[in-house]
């Protein structure tokens, strides 16, 4: 009977549903190492700013482009409601001296061109047919020239 528990213990180990007699154990083995941990998400130690890129000089000529656009379109309106006198001053678009609404909405910031520097106003432009047509420019600081609006091909 002793043999037939000793090979019941035997198909029961190599079946994998007990311990192998104490004469047949091996020499118990290290526990391997825990899976190394990826966290979920990594976040950085401290807040960071985001970066903002500055703008291109080419984006800044066709933001000065559009605003030149905007004024002289208001200077054209002006004109029309004051019996073509031109504004004395693009200042007269945004904060008019008479009372009435002004033009261009946005305070004084609006003639600042891209650079900083106001837009200048040339009141004695005249048009191909000899009428009014105020010229409102800016200088591109990195080489000099004027830039005007894009339906001005040659100021």
């Amino acid at each position: 009977m002793p043999r037939c528990l000793s090979l019941i213990a035997v198909l029961l180990v190599s079946l994998g549903c007990g311990k192998p007699p104490a004469s047949t154990q091996a020499e118990p083995k290290a526990d391997p190492p825990p899976p190394a941990t990826k966290p979920a998400l990594a976040l950085p130690a401290a807040p960071t700013k985001p970066v903002i890129a500055e703008p291109s000089a080419v984006a800044k000529v066709e933001a000065a482009r559009l605003q030149i656009a905007v004024l002289e379109n208001a200077c054209r309106h002006y004109m029309v409601k004051n019996d073509g006198n031109a504004p004395g001053s693009l200042r007269m678009l945004v904060a008019p001296t008479d009372g009435s609404r002004p033009l261009i909405l946005g305070g004084l910031e609006v003639l600042t061109d891209s650079w900083g520097k106001p837009y200048q106003l040339d009141t004695d432009h005249v048009d191909t047919y000899g009428m009014p047509d105020p010229l409102v420019f800016t200088l591109d600081p990195g080489d000099g020239k004027k830039i005007t609006s894009a339906r001005r091909k040659n100021p």
